[in-house]
């Protein structure tokens, strides 16, 4: 039983410096394959991309983010697909439709993450035209539509991540007014309701006025001289 005993321990002390000469090798790498993904999809594929209607164009960045560094230069090619749209609005229970080619553009298509390196330079998503002030017609306000930016490929055998490789730009040209005009020390002027004329005629059998604001209160001390009144020629309101 001894015999049996000591012949375990070296067969034990064996199998462990085996491994310890093997140690180095290991460090180097990781037990799981070299995936790619993009920055803006890492938490939710979905990027809400809702804008006030005056905007002729918006841009957005994004990144190709490796998850070990590798020891030579990798190329990712990056596109757009509307193919993806079916998948989206099949999982996500929408309708949407893709956004027309007229009101994007992607500024590069391949990008490289350098060896020893875990990300690429930031890319370029432009979206352009879309309050008609360019070569297309305005995009309609309040109407939904989908974008999908996804990775194509990754030299190297590096793999993609799934569920992080596909952007979803969900984007809407907004009717709401999403700022307010700073009163401190202004007014608003009508100058065409201060006299008689054909404009101010326009207003004569008008019985009611609606006013609709966004308030953004930036001092509530006691002397701040908040007021909620509105007043017209003849009538506080």
């Amino acid at each position: 039983m001894k015999r049996v005993q000591k012949y375990a321990l070296v067969l034990l002390a064996t199998a462990v410096a085996a491994a310890g000469c093997k140690n180095d090798e290991y460090d180097n790498r990781s037990p799981f394959d070299n995936v790619v993904y993009l920055d803006v999809a890492e938490a939710d594929a979905t990027q809400l991309t809702t804008f006030k209607k005056t905007l002729p164009t918006l841009e957005r960045d994004f990144t190709v983010v490796m998850s070990y560094p590798a020891s030579e230069d990798v190329q990712v090619t990056v596109e757009v697909e509307p193919a993806l749209v079916a998948d989206y609005n099949a999982c996500n229970g929408t309708s949407w439709t893709m956004l027309d080619a007229a009101y994007y553009e992607l500024a590069e298509n391949t990008v490289t993450i350098p060896a020893g390196k875990t990300v690429s330079e930031r890319l370029s998503l432009m979206l352009k035209n879309l309050d008609g002030s360019g070569n297309a017609a305005e995009l309609p306000i309040d109407e939904t539509y989908l974008l999908p930016v996804t990775i194509r490929s990754a030299s190297g055998g590096v793999s993609l991540l799934g569920s992080s490789a596909t952007a979803y730009y969900v984007v809407k040209r907004s009717s709401a007014i999403t700022s307010a005009a700073s009163l401190r020390d202004n007014w608003i002027n009508f100058p065409t309701l201060d006299k008689a004329g054909p404009q101010s005629d326009l207003f004569n059998n008008l019985t009611a006025v609606t006013y609709e604001a966004i308030i953004r209160v930036d001092d509530f001390s006691k002397h701040s001289e908040i007021s909620t009144s509105w007043w017209s020629r003849t009538n506080l309101l």
